[in-house]
């Protein structure tokens, strides 16, 4: 947290504050919260570029003294999760909260950030994580800390804040709106997970790759027993395990190491901590009971909220200083294989991520709100363990957030599936817009993958007034282009991802830019940006040299990702990307009036086209090799359309457009 105390001498007529605080931060002036975002702080590639936030202070300072306070979290700044993969200043990058602020009063600054400013570690917010989630300790807020005249107490911390010069990014004031709240949802039906165990046992079962807490409800014993114990294909119920056809030799020992004599402990459902898989390569699971203590699992709840969406809980509570309530978020429930049906979460889709917030009782006999402040999930259902009392829906909401852009499509048809996918859309990339697209807002990810960028440009702006936003992942990709003009997988670059990228994931950087002309009839980004487009396709020519012109010698990482049936070539995929990235570049440069570069891809386009029938087809219209998948077939109708007759349909009528449009009518 960071602190400072100054004076207005006089009314302001007008008053601002720019700010910036990575990777998250909340802003107070004179005891009240300021910034308008859940998650205030926008995700760059920080040693490029930081974007920076302005607000109204006009009514809100005083003449005398005033007091201005910043909390910050690591966000996408947190080393452990998000390593950059850029080349960086390793000594910048310790630095995971960084704090930059001006304050003007009718034009003049009256207050920026230096060693004058009060900073401190301890702060009730105890750890804070994109994937694992927060635990916040109420105990630890210092009443007044925001507000003029407070006095600390000698063991807060607090102490000059540092000046870190090693960082230099680019101050680029944000362009597009907030990550704010779209909606707030009660619950739909609270479920009381799976058979009780035995009086004096707890215990449970839980899917390979999961985690079972065992928890003792504070003062009430340790762990003192373990009764069952098996890493395998347990079966039965808590009470009534019993081993499967295979179960980890060691299973029980290794609980009990990890248990007895604790308070709580959690034992992860893996092969690498039971020390191999014993079922080889069957589905496994984990069940443990135990005895000693009386469990905080006595008081869990699932609670569904009807729909899965991008936010947090909000919860109210009353009970005594240091009760601990815990907040497990999940898209579904447990289901076969992974378990039995028996109502509990289940998270093995989200990986490593706990998606796990803990809050932690001050015991204010009026009661207590308590909301995250540094952390999202994607979730329908949340696992509530230790509210004490009774939790009914008054107690806790589903507060959906994401970068607050405006729906600009309505549809609406005699089809109910249609309507559905078109909600779904809606809600899906509603959930992904956290100041940059991501590709999924639940699991350990949660990144700009490009690919993603790719292929939902087109609707993204169809459905959305997504131009602020979309000019914004397109600058932020060239801040992740070097000197050589490649792109990497992901932007920002971190955690996941390679360079050079999949030439169908750094698509994404023509595809946006032409978006913006073909949907917005836009040309600026494309004129503002044309050099870094052509370094780019200069990085895309000596690839294919060094594949030496034969597309089936070009190797990428990703190609058709995931498809519902049998698997394209990656080669065919980065082919076709290629060639539709160039046709595209002959269009902008033709609406820019580029006529030398019009030329020049217009040419390119039908030598690449006649490299691609060289490498795939046995004549200019028929691919060597038929295959089911979905990619196949609209690979081979776009070409039977596009790519034989595209030299010549670049004279024609037609825009790249109107051909892509239908094609997508006719498959």
């Amino acid at each position: 947290m960071f602190r400072k105390e100054f004076i207005v001498s006089r009314p302001a007529t007008q008053a601002s504050i720019f700010i910036s605080g990575i990777g998250f931060f909340q802003l107070y002036v004179n005891g009240l919260r300021v910034d308008s975002g859940s998650l205030s702080g926008a995700w760059t590639t920080w040693n490029e570029r930081v974007l920076y936030f302005t607000y109204d202070l006009t009514h809100i300072l005083k003449v005398g003294n005033n007091a201005i306070g910043v909390m910050l979290g690591r966000g996408w700044r947190n080393l452990d999760s998000f390593p950059p993969l850029y080349a960086q200043s390793a000594t910048c990058d310790v630095h995971e909260r960084l704090l930059k602020a001006a304050i003007t009063i009718d034009s003049s600054v009256v207050l920026t950030t230096d060693t004058t400013w009060q900073a401190t570690a301890s702060s009730p917010v105890v750890s804070d994580s994109v994937y694992n989630g927060e635990t916040y300790d109420a105990r630890l807020e210092q009443l007044g800390w925001d507000t003029p005249g407070f006095v600390p107490a000698p063991t807060a911390g607090w102490a000059p804040a540092q000046i870190i010069s090693c960082f230099m990014p680019t101050m680029t004031p944000i362009s597009f709106p907030d990550i704010g709240v779209d909606k707030q949802s009660r619950p739909v039906r609270f479920i009381k997970p799976g058979a009780d165990c035995p009086d004096g046992m707890f215990g449970g079962l839980v899917a390979e790759n999961m985690n079972l807490t065992l928890q003792c409800v504070p003062g009430t014993g340790t762990i003192s027993r373990i009764l069952f114990a098996s890493f395998g294909t347990p079966t039965g119920t808590c009470g009534h395990y019993a081993q499967g056809t295979c179960s980890a030799k060691d299973s029980l020992q290794m609980v009990e190491n990890a248990c007895l004599g604790k308070t709580s402990c959690t034992i992860p459902a893996t092969n690498t901590f039971f020390g191999g898989d014993p079922c080889f390569d069957t589905a496994k699971s984990l069940a443990v009971m135990a005895a000693g203590c009386s469990p905080v699992s006595a008081t869990k709840v699932v609670v569904d909220f009807g729909e899965n969406l991008s936010g947090w809980l909000k919860l109210r509570v009353k009970g005594t200083a240091g009760t601990q309530v815990t907040l497990r978020h999940a898209e579904v429930l447990q289901h076969p294989p992974y378990g039995p049906a028996d109502g509990n979460v289940y998270t093995g889709n989200l990986r490593s991520a706990l998606a796990t917030d803990i809050y932690i009782l001050k015991g204010d006999p009026a009661g207590e709100i308590f909301e995250p402040h540094f952390t999202y999930h994607g979730f329908q259902y949340v696992e509530v363990t230790g509210y004490p009392g009774e939790l009914t829906a008054d107690n806790i909401t589903q507060i959906h957030f994401h970068t607050m852009l405006d729906v600009t499509s309505k549809f609406n048809s005699s089809s109910p599936i249609l309507n559905a996918i078109q909600k779904n859309a809606l809600l899906g990339q509603g959930s992904n817009q956290m100041s940059v697209p991501t590709d999924c807002d639940q699991r350990d990810e949660r990144l700009g993958w490009m690919g993603d960028a790719d292929l939902s440009a087109d609707s993204f702006a169809i459905n959305y007034d997504y131009s602020a936003f979309q000019d914004a992942f397109i600058r932020a990709m060239l801040d992740a282009q070097p000197s050589d003009g490649s792109l990497p997988d992901v932007v920002p670059f971190a955690r996941y991802g390679s360079r050079p990228a999949d030439v169908s994931w750094s698509a994404a950087l023509p595809q946006n830019v032409y978006v913006r002309y073909k949907i917005n009839g836009d040309l600026h980004p494309a004129a503002q940006h044309w050099g870094p487009l052509l370094m780019y396709f200069d990085d895309l020519d000596a690839q294919f040299q060094h594949a030496s012109r034969d597309f089936t010698k070009w190797k990428t990482p990703y190609g058709d990702w995931v498809p519902a049936g049998p698997k394209v070539s990656d080669q065919l995929c980065t082919a076709f990307s290629y060639i539709f990235g160039v046709r595209q570049m002959a269009e902008l440069a033709s609406a820019l009036n580029y006529s030398s570069d019009a030329a020049k891809f217009t040419a390119l386009t039908a030598t690449l086209v006649a490299d691609y029938n060289t490498a795939f087809c046995t004549s200019h219209s028929h691919p060597r090799t038929l295959s089911l998948s979905l990619s196949r077939s609209l690979i081979g109708k776009a070409f039977a359309k596009l790519v034989n007759p595209l030299g010549m349909k670049m004279q024609g009528k037609k825009s790249l457009a109107e051909e892509k449009e239908q094609i997508i009518r006719k498959v």
